[in-house]
């Protein structure tokens, strides 16, 4: 069991609801509802804590909302760093449809049935602003002092409005774990890149992250980019490692949380002493395998080690 912090700044009260049908601009009832703690924080540190470690999640709560994630971060045996702000905790509602004409026998996710209707996934982000002072200055007063108080160190989604985005070069220039992966673009210069074992970013956000910096700028870090669906990279000096396509599913249940799903993986198999493309492999295969999955970064395991040997380099 390794220690790991996750630092996950903006979390989330989900709500999940599913649709046998549904048309934007008319009243639309859902079929099923669930609702549960999430944001790429907790999803994280979710599947961190499934696969055995002992996970640390920074974030910040307000509100019924935060008090909700709370309970839910304690039930799931992480342990929460949180600051209080008097903004509620946003909520987001992930809405699953069909994503083609409706069709009489299109099951609802997570009902009865379980067919192969081709689902579509409706996200629905509240904002969320910190107006307290000081907020950076609080969070890093909840961490321990010691540079090797984790063996590994995660940093997922943007920093909320209102919260200095230099806290996450605070992070990286405080501790110094074995393996750190940053999900993240914004508030990084050319001095934070170096000191992360690998940033994991879509593609937009790497150009847009290159034209901000300049490809110079990249240095030696390591870059590992998401295309949603499609090839991901392994990139270094600018330069392509590895090329990675992600297996076809089918019909796909909800891909929020995928991508969390993804970031979890590859910390958890760098601490197993792989290397970055392989561990990114496996990561893409769990992240597949959430997809068919109802509730965000949920996955069967033996369907990640399904999809495992279709996540290779394109033909």
């Amino acid at each position: 069991m390794s220690r790991i912090l996750v630092v996950g700044l903006n979390p989330a009260w989900q709500k999940v609801l599913g649709f046998r049908d549904f048309r934007p601009g008319e009243v639309n009832r859902a079929q099923s509802v669930s609702a549960l703690a999430s944001g790429k924080g907790i999803n994280t540190a979710k599947v961190l804590r499934r696969l055995g470690h002992e996970v640390s999640l920074l974030q910040i709560l307000g509100g019924e909302n935060g008090r909700k994630c709370l309970e839910s971060c304690e039930a799931m045996g992480i342990r929460s760093l949180h600051a209080w702000v008097k903004a509620d905790t946003r909520q987001c509602l992930t809405l699953l449809h069909p994503g083609a004409a409706p069709r009489d026998d299109a099951s609802v996710p997570g009902g009865a049935a379980s067919g192969a209707a081709p689902w579509e996934a409706t996200e629905i982000i509240e904002p969320f602003r910190v107006e307290e002072a000081g907020i950076s200055r609080t969070l890093l007063d909840l961490l321990p002092e010691s540079a090797d108080s984790f063996d590994a160190l995660a940093i997922c989604g943007t920093v909320p409005a209102g919260v200095d985005g230099e806290i996450y070069a605070g992070l990286l220039e405080r501790f110094r774990p074995a393996v750190s992966v940053v999900d993240a673009w914004q508030g990084l210069g050319p001095e934070s890149l170096g000191k992360a074992t690998c940033l994991k970013m879509n593609r937009w956000e790497y150009q847009s992250l290159m034209e901000s910096l300049g490809p110079q700028a990249a240095g030696d870090a390591m870059f590992l980019v998401t295309s949603g669906g499609g090839e991901a990279s392994v990139l270094r000096a600018a330069g392509e490692i590895a090329r990675l396509e992600p297996p076809r599913l089918g019909a796909v249940v909800n891909p929020i949380g995928a991508g969390d799903t993804v970031t979890a993986g590859v910390v958890h198999h760098l601490l197993l002493g792989l290397d970055a493309v392989e561990a990114f492999r496996q990561g893409m295969a769990m992240g597949s395998a959430s997809c068919l999955e109802r509730l965000p970064a949920e996955y069967k395991d033996e369907e990640a080690r399904r999809l495992l040997p279709l996540v290779r380099a394109p033909s």
